[in-house]
């Protein structure tokens, strides 16, 4: 089973990458969640609900534990886009999509992690953050009765990897962020487009 599937969607014209990077160079009115390690607006912090946490049974530690763990950790930002990239969105994609611009920056890693409100992930890279590759992991036997929640990284130790891939600039692709995954070795800014489904 692949967990990551390119898909035939038009690329993004010029304009509309143009639009992105801009909107991302005027972004200053994002909020932080020092809880989630995450920057966005107001209204997506509104849909990350709270989840029984219990240290005893999930096989992850909190968000807010996560640079102890990986000092590495990027920040990550999720950006409303503009409404040139809604319309395009909406000629251009054969399906109902909530969208916005996911940055990862200033770190080497986004650790394993599932999504909390989206169960696939339809992506198109316009900066790629080096060679950076994108891993899909189970947890090893010994973890594999332990819960796994939203809202928590999870170390390397506790994982086996399934699937890895560096996913070329510039293409669609989807990925199941219902299974454990994340973003290795970034040595630059990682930008998309991401469409929640």
């Amino acid at each position: 089973m692949s967990y990551i599937n390119y898909l035939n969607l038009p690329p993004l014209p010029f304009e509309i990458e143009r639009d992105i990077f801009n909107t991302i160079s005027k972004n200053s009115s994002c909020h932080q969640n020092d809880d989630l390690l995450i920057n966005t607006n107001l209204k997506t912090l509104s849909i990350i609900g709270t989840i029984d946490y219990d240290p005893r049974t999930n096989i992850g530690y909190q968000y807010s534990e996560g640079k102890n763990i990986f000092p590495n950790l990027a920040d990550y930002d999720f950006i409303e886009i503009s409404d040139l990239v809604k319309d395009w969105l909406e000629t251009n994609i054969p399906f109902e999509c909530i969208a916005f611009i996911q940055v990862m920056s200033n770190g080497s890693l986004v650790p394993p992690h599932i999504d909390e409100s989206r169960s696939k992930a339809v992506n198109y890279l316009l900066e790629t953050g080096g060679a950076a590759s994108t891993t899909f992991y189970k947890p090893k036997d010994e973890y594999k009765d332990l819960k796994i929640t939203p809202q928590v990284v999870i170390p390397y130790t506790r994982l086996d990897v399934v699937e890895s891939e560096i996913i070329p600039q510039k293409t669609w692709h989807e990925l199941d962020v219902t299974a454990i995954h994340g973003v290795e070795n970034l040595s630059s800014k990682r930008v998309s487009l991401t469409i929640c489904l």
